[in-house]
């Protein structure tokens, strides 16, 4: 969780059980992760590789991070209040198969 103390944005990061165990292995990856959100959302830097998922009912977002993706949803709770949901993780060539 995250706070600005400009605008006092929250983040609340919650993910699945796959996103999980690749963060354990990658804590790199996911101290990355962290840092990215926080500085797209909270300090509304627009230099993160951030994209939008075509082909979706439910809006989901793709971060890149080196030969990684992360895919993500993003509810906004409020004003200021982000909940975001890290579905699946891992390499450019395995993350988009079923």
């Amino acid at each position: 969780m995250f706070k600005d103390n400009v605008d006092e944005i929250e983040l609340i990061i919650r993910y699945s059980r796959l996103v999980e165990k690749f963060f354990q292995k990658h804590l790199d990856i996911e101290n990355q992760f962290f840092k990215n959100l926080e500085a797209f959302y909270v300090e509304k830097e627009r230099n993160v590789d951030i994209k939008r998922l075509k082909g979706t009912i439910i809006p989901q977002y793709r971060m890149r991070i080196g030969s990684y993706r992360i895919i993500f949803n993003v509810t906004k709770e409020s004003i200021k209040v982000y909940s975001i949901y890290a579905e699946k993780a891992g390499s450019r060539g395995e993350i988009y198969k079923n």
